[in-house]
């Protein structure tokens, strides 16, 4: 089978919460502490994706192939202040389950993201990664993303933990 990106529906949840914690407890081991990735719950997770589907079905895009979802994407609105929000679109998340890792499943979401800004008439992308997660700025700036290092630095803080984030941006062809 084919991938296919598509909306999720609430079906869904499940299979994207599952993406999500075991995506984060395998790219951000030696990043994010133990004690946060061990305690992350599909369960939890699945509460939070069907909300979140139910009212922002159209932010988010699933990648099933044949054994099921294997990648999700969300996207939408720039959160930060200092970009043009009606030309911007912030990518806020695109996970691959490990195990399906370096089969082009990212490159698919990324594709589909691109071309749904470029429909609706979006110039800039940016984002913001873990600053030690060497793989995935290898993959946006692979994809012609500029590391804006240089830019105001931010964190990623929960529950005690705060982990230094860079943005990247482009702007699209």
């Amino acid at each position: 089978m084919q991938p296919i990106v598509r909306t999720p529906v609430i079906d869904d949840a499940s299979g994207i919460a599952y993406v999500h914690v075991k995506t984060w407890q395998e790219a951000y081991q030696g990043i994010v502490p133990d004690g946060y990735l061990n305690q992350l719950s599909v369960q939890v997770k699945t509460e939070n994706w069907k909300s979140h589907i139910k009212n922002n079905p159209s932010s988010i895009l699933v990648l099933e192939a044949d054994v099921g979802i294997v990648g999700f994407c969300c996207f939408g609105p720039c959160r930060d202040p200092e970009f043009n929000k009606a030309h911007t679109w912030e990518i806020y998340s695109i996970y691959v389950l490990p195990e399906e890792w370096h089969k082009g499943y990212g490159s698919v979401l990324w594709q589909e993201v691109v071309r749904r800004a470029q429909k609706n008439a979006i110039l800039n992308l940016y984002l913001w990664v873990f600053e030690a997660n060497k793989d995935a700025r290898r993959f946006y700036e692979s994809r012609g993303m500029i590391n804006r290092a240089t830019d105001q630095p931010k964190c990623f803080v929960k529950e005690g933990i705060s982990v230094p984030e860079i943005r990247y941006s482009m702007v699209l062809p």
